[in-house]
């Protein structure tokens, strides 16, 4: 663990409130209190006495007691009792700068998602689109910008969530600390894998797929570098779960609009052809996606019963639930929805195209959550 160590002015006899905030490897923000009493034995005191002079007695009694001798030379009589309490969760209430960087993280992940996805979606479908292939470009290109936007605001943030206050954000010492961890070169990745996905979206292809994919997997493994599993044991096989899950999770959010473009631009036959191919992939994928993310939730938590004891295990918990809405909506199109479309009936496409922005909707609740 990292130490911190900061230089005190003298300080009178008092209990005292040490309130503290940092940037957490995972970029969410860590905070915490430190409660100290303090006092100054007389002139003259030998370590005996000033122990007996010290109350060792709290008011609350939650608190951890113990009379701290110095080791200094017996010829200064300097022996300073403290009382402290254990470190305990901080009650600061969230900031402006909390609430506008977690919607920034949640917009960002969204727009890094549907970039890298749509630009699988159209590596792996491009061949079967016929009028919506620009479209589906176009889609890609904003959603990079998008992304930049975004992960440069969540940025800017950082300092001013670590101050509490938005002149934080002006604050040149906390942006050259924020530039020194793994979080600002995970960012300064992703910025890079979302310009490679822009100019891939904006080149003709063949050579702009090549370059949109290349982004994609950049964008994914920048999350690899930072996060719960950045430190943690086995940290190759949960780099590759992790991996495993955002690329099927992109895939399954960037291919959201592109299917609802497909459903608008493309002939009914072509469509229903498309859905049952990506239904197809989707019924293998989506069980992958579970495996890859209980799996990293085991690993992580270290014990089932951690789901409801850690806030962490109940943010899980939060994601599990909304996962089971959805995998509901994606049977619904494989089973119902998809096949009433290949028969021509006006239900199944009505039905997918509500089914879709719903499973967008839900997507987008499971993004807020992890950006919490």
């Amino acid at each position: 663990a990292s130490e911190i160590r900061l230089e005190l002015p003298p300080l009178a006899d008092g209990a005292y409130l040490v309130s503290w905030s940092a940037i957490a490897a995972d970029t969410h923000l860590a905070s915490g209190e430190i409660v100290f009493s303090l006092t100054m034995p007389m002139v003259g005191d030998t370590p005996g006495e000033a122990a007996q002079a010290f109350d060792p007695s709290p008011a609350d009694a939650s608190w951890a007691t113990e009379a701290l001798l110095s080791e200094s030379d017996p010829a200064q009589d300097t022996y300073e009792p403290t009382r402290a309490a254990p470190p305990k969760a901080s009650s600061r209430a969230a900031t402006p700068p909390d609430l506008i960087a977690v919607a920034a993280r949640a917009l960002g992940f969204a727009a890094v998602l549907q970039a890298a996805g749509a630009a699988i979606f159209l590596s792996v479908f491009g061949a079967k689109l016929v009028t919506s292939e620009t479209s589906i470009r176009q889609l890609i290109a904003i959603a990079a910008v998008l992304g930049l936007i975004f992960t440069g605001l969540t940025y800017a943030l950082e300092p001013a969530r670590m101050s509490d206050g938005f002149s934080g954000a002006f604050d040149p010492t906390l942006h050259s600390l924020l530039a020194d961890t793994t979080a600002a070169k995970a960012m300064a990745f992703r910025v890079f894998a979302l310009i490679l996905i822009l100019w891939g979206a904006i080149s003709s292809p063949p050579t702009g797929r090549t370059r949109m994919l290349l982004g994609a997997a950049f964008a994914v493994a920048s999350f690899g570098l930072i996060g719960h599993i950045s430190d943690s044991e086995p940290g190759w096989l949960l780099f590759i779960l992790l991996a495993t899950h955002l690329i099927i999770a992109a895939f399954w959010f960037g291919a959201l609009i592109p299917l609802l473009t497909v459903l608008a631009a493309e002939s009914r036959s072509a469509a229903a052809v498309l859905i049952d191919h990506f239904s197809k992939i989707a019924f293998w994928l989506v069980p992958s996606l579970f495996v890859a993310g209980a799996l990293m939730a085991y690993f992580l938590l270290g014990s089932w019963g951690e789901l409801f004891t850690s806030g962490y295990g109940r943010l899980l918990i939060i994601k599990a639930s909304l996962f089971a809405l959805l995998m509901g909506l994606a049977g619904l199109n494989k089973f119902r929805f998809g096949p009433a479309l290949s028969r021509g009936e006006d239900r199944g496409l009505a039905g997918l195209k509500t089914a879709i922005r719903i499973e967008f909707g839900l997507i987008l609740a499971v993004l807020t959550v992890t950006a919490f």
